[in-house]
């Protein structure tokens, strides 16, 4: 890494730990937790703030910046997740033959921001379209992770409608299939939202661990069971994480 890389990492850094640690503002706070000289800082903070990306407001605090406020509000997470994911997600579903998709958690169900068809059957899911959480792989992986007591309102919201023979409508029955996808870390759809259709799902992680989406493969036929998640979904889901700043380099 060379200097000005390390310089521009520090002050990026800086800024995220002064407005979004537990410092509330506080520039001595964050240059301690960063270990970084208090000359230094107080000249990263000088150019952050020519640059209007954070304001001075008590004497040593700081708060976000015009500039970075009028950023952030024009931006759109979900169209974050769209952009970054696509091109990886097409990538699987060309060498997969398998449709790919990242879904979300929205209003109890799940929405799909990308699908990339593969080389089998065309599916009835579409982009911007709702499928149920509880039988669906990427539904199952979000369930798995939300808060728990949302998860507890949603169980006990039913009732829930087998779409298929195999699909799980018992409240209980659901609850331990969640138990075993957050141990596992992936989930899967074995027909139950549709006859001949097997989907495999696992979870896209923020910088700090959360889960904000899952990725799935989804295919027609008996001979697409799937026992564990294949290496080219791991590298897909490990790739979306890296372009979305959970850690590494592309």
């Amino acid at each position: 890494m060379n200097s000005g890389t390390a310089a521009s990492d520090k002050m990026l850094d800086l800024l995220e730990t002064l407005l979004g640690g537990n410092q509330n503002g506080s520039l001595r706070a964050a240059a301690e937790t960063l270990g970084l000289p208090s000359s230094t800082a107080h000249r990263m903070a000088a150019a952050l703030v020519r640059r209007g990306f954070i304001a001075p407001a008590q004497r040593g605090h700081y708060v976000s910046g015009m500039r970075l406020a009028n950023l952030v509000a024009r931006s759109n997470p979900q169209d974050t997740l769209e952009a970054v994911s696509r091109p990886t997600l097409r990538a699987l579903a060309s060498e997969s033959g398998a449709t790919t998709h990242l879904g979300i958690w929205d209003g109890e169900m799940v929405t799909y921001l990308v699908k990339q068809a593969g080389r089998g059957a065309t599916l009835f899911t579409s982009e911007g379209g709702q499928l149920e959480a509880y039988c669906s792989a990427i539904g199952k992986v979000l369930l798995a992770h939300i808060d728990p007591a949302k998860r507890d309102a949603y169980l006990l919201a039913g009732p829930f409608i087998a779409l298929t023979d195999r699909t799980k409508i018992d409240p209980a029955d659901i609850q331990a299939e969640l138990d075993e996808v957050a141990r596992l870390g992936f989930a899967l759809d074995q027909q139950e939202i549709a006859q001949d259709l097997f989907c495999i799902a696992l979870p896209v992680r923020d910088a700090n661990g959360a889960v904000i989406a899952a990725v799935s493969l989804s295919v027609t036929g008996a001979a697409a069971k799937w026992v564990e998640p294949p290496a080219a979904l791991r590298r897909c889901v490990a790739t979306i994480e890296r372009r979305l700043g959970t850690g590494g380099t592309d």
